[in-house]
This record gives structure tokens, sequence and C-alpha cells, in this order.
């Protein structure tokens, strides 16, 4: 299959009352994701739901150009996805500056962010890197800040890679605003051969929803002038789905020739899909019994205890539940 997630990932399918539907897990290595139900499929019935989760294109399997097929296998039962036309965005090859990031965790309260500093090469004579978070609720990790030189080689899909880096955080000061929103970083004269990589975490200090935008904003300036801005607005996307199933009940009314209602009459029902008895009730002082939380399927009601008021005359009912 030309798809593949990026992770391992955990979800509980759920439905609208917060109930837990089944536990889904997604398999990179495999490519599979595994529905595990719980006891809700068997208390309720005409369930349907979704599973949403992120999934990317296996490079491995397939080339920049090609047509892929999407078909996906349910359990032998192949269902078509439709078509996908393979692109490859490469990296520019003259670029002085950028800055690109993604989560870290699945519960997407960890961003990693990477400044790409002078992959091209060229010579600045006061180079100052700018970077501020424009989203409440973003916070810089301050723990996790690091400066590495090395070489930046564009390798053979057209993506910038950094060789040979070697720890310089120490040489340099990551100067925090005031707010502590902002930083700024200046690496002063730069040369031909002088590339970094700034790297850092920023951390979200509430629960994303799905589809959220966390923007940050970032620049590069040399004597005061601005040479390249970048705004990133890295996306949360929740994996998730849900189900919902209608519970079904039955309910009897028992009288006697005159149409009184009698007491005391027990019954068992019992699924004719498995010949199960899945409940038992007795007639209360109105001649009332109910059954509840029933899939919709068809059920046999036996009466097995007689009311003692009457002759034990016991009566079977076949009911087939239609709505």
């Amino acid at each position: 299959m030309p798809l593949n997630s990026k992770e391992t990932i955990n979800l509980r399918l759920k439905d609208s009352f917060g109930n837990i539907v089944a536990y889904a897990t997604v398999n990179p290595l495999t490519k599979t994701a595994e529905l595990v139900y719980t006891d809700y499929i068997e208390k309720n019935s005409n369930i349907a739901g979704s599973l949403e989760f992120l999934t990317r294109i296996d490079t491995t399997t397939t080339q920049v150009g090609e047509t892929v097929q999407i078909d996906i296998d349910i359990n032998g039962t192949v269902i078509s996805g439709g078509t996908i036309n393979i692109e490859h965005n490469s990296d520019d090859p003259n670029e002085k500056f950028s800055k690109y990031n993604w989560f870290l965790n699945e519960a997407g309260t960890q961003i990693q962010n990477i400044l790409r500093i002078n992959p091209s090469g060229g010579t600045f004579n006061a180079f100052v890197v700018y970077d501020e978070l424009r989203t409440n609720g973003l916070e810089y990790d301050l723990t996790s800040f690091k400066i590495l030189k090395g070489d930046w080689i564009l390798d053979s899909q057209g993506i910038w890679r950094m060789d040979n880096g070697v720890d310089v955080t120490a040489d340099f000061t990551v100067k925090l605003g005031k707010d502590m929103r902002s930083f700024s970083i200046d690496f002063g004269k730069i040369m031909n051969s002088d590339e970094y990589m700034v790297q850092y975490i920023t951390a979200i200090s509430y629960q994303p929803v799905s589809e959220e935008k966390f923007e940050n904003y970032a620049k590069l300036e040399d004597t005061e002038v601005v040479i390249k801005e970048e705004i990133r607005k890295t996306v949360y996307y929740l994996g998730g789905g849900g189900a919902n199933g209608y519970n079904h009940g039955i309910k009897l009314l028992k009288v006697d020739t005159q149409g009184n209602p009698l007491e005391g009459a027990t019954f068992t029902l019992t699924r004719d899909r498995t010949n199960q008895i899945v409940a038992t009730g007795t007639s209360d002082a109105d001649g009332i019994v109910a059954f509840s939380d029933l899939l919709k399927d068809d059920y046999t009601i036996d009466e097995t205890i007689a009311p003692k008021v009457i002759c034990r005359r016991k009566a079977r009912l076949r009911y087939r539940m239609i709505y």
C-alpha cells in the first residue's frame, strides 16, 4: 500500500455520550488499522461510525510523478479510495534562511522547530535571526535551544540536510523578549562556509482541538535589513472517530380475559440469532414487564411463570423489531 502513518497511533472511538465503542491501533510497520470492540456492539445495534487519522505517501514504494491507486482492504473486502498523483516539492537551492516545524507528540502539546541558516552559503556583515510566537498558549521550552554548525547538503531528493553538525550553542546568546514570546540570536559576521541550524521546542499549555492552528513568525536580518521572513502555521490534526448505536426495548402488558392487569407473570427474552436468553422480567402491579438495552433483532418471549390467580397456562411470543 502506498500510504503509511508516521508513527503508531492509538485511538478511542466513542459514541455521542462518551461510551467507548472500540480501541483503534494504527501500525506503520504493517500499514494496518486494527479495531478491538468493547461490549458496546453487543448492547447496541444499527451502529455507524467513522475512523480518522493522518497518513502520508510511502516514498520507499512510490516515485515522483507516479499515479497510485488507493485500495482499502477491510477483512478481505476491498474498497477503492481513488487515485493520488505523487508530487515532490524540493527545497530552494539558493536558500539563505527558512523555518519548518512539526508536532512531536500525539497529544499535540509540543512542536519541534528548526531554523535553517545559510544553507547555500553567503557572506553577511551583521546576521540576526528573530523569532516570535503569534498564538496564545504557545511558549518556548527554554531548555530545548540548540545551535549546530555543520554542512548543509542538498540530497538526491532536493532537500537540505545537515552533515557533520557540531553543537556551538555556548558560542551564542539566545536573547528573549520581555514578554518571553520572542527571541533573537546575533550571529555577527558570517562567511560563506558558516552554516547553522537552530533547534527549539515550543510547548502548548492546553490540549488543542483538531485542526487548530499555531502561528510562529521568523525573519533573517542583515545590518537591520530584512532578507527573508517566514510565517509557519502548524495545524494539529487529532485522529479519532466515533460510532452510535441505537438501544431498543420491548414492553409487554399482561392482562386477564377481562382486560385487568395481572401481576407476577415471569418472562424470558431469547435472542433468536444466538439462542441466548438475554433478559428476564416479571410483570408489576400494572401488568407491565419491560426489557431495555436490546439490539435490533428477532426475539422469542416465553412466559415461564404464570400469575397465581389464573391457571398456569404459559405463552410464547415471537417479536421482530422493525424500527
